[in-house]
């Protein structure tokens, strides 16, 4: 596919991005590359989702007490 580039740059059809609200532009060897970002990138936000049942009704505010006292 070849695209015009304008004043404002390329317009990147959006079939060819997917259903995505950001994108990551980077330029590497001379080439321009576009990566999708997914909605949580960072991994730290998807701590949690699915935690594993322990038994421990305080495990997340006392976490180091358990890991670190349970020998």
């Amino acid at each position: 596919m070849k695209a015009k580039v304008g004043e404002k740059g390329v317009l990147v059809p959006r079939d060819l991005i997917g259903d995505v609200g950001e994108v990551e532009i980077v330029k590497e060897d001379g080439r321009i590359v576009v990566i999708p970002v997914s909605e949580s990138a960072d991994p730290i936000e998807a701590l949690g989702e699915a935690p594993i049942p322990c038994g421990l009704t305080d495990a997340a505010e006392q976490h180091d007490k358990h890991l670190y006292s349970a020998a």
